[in-house]
């Protein structure tokens, strides 16, 4: 899951999609991870507890899953980075539409 935090730029995690989708994925047997630099804790809130902490952004962390979920498109991840080492891209930003060399199937949602 690439994006935690509600938009881009902010750490503020109030209202994120992402919730419903890690809970939705976990309860379907996925093992899920994160990348959010603003974002490195996900902060306990009266609804979840997720109970999780931002992986790094490197190649076997996106090699080895199996798809990335874009949920919010923050200017500080390599989008390039990601396209090249991603098996399955499942964009909901609609970033991967402007990176050049995109070597993984992308699906856009």
């Amino acid at each position: 899951m690439l994006g935690l935090a509600y938009k881009r730029k902010v750490d503020d995690t109030c209202e994120t999609p992402a919730v419903e989708i890690i809970s939705r994925l976990a309860a379907a047997g996925a093992n899920v991870t994160y990348h959010d630099l603003p974002v490195p804790q996900f902060p306990r809130k009266r609804d979840y507890d997720l109970n999780m902490t931002s992986v790094a952004l490197d190649d076997a962390s996106v090699a080895t899953a199996d798809a990335v979920v874009i949920v919010i498109d923050h200017d500080a991840i390599d989008w390039s980075f990601v396209g090249r080492h991603a098996t399955l891209i499942v964009d909901t930003r609609d970033i991967m539409t402007s990176v050049g060399g995109c070597l993984a199937r992308v699906v856009k949602a």
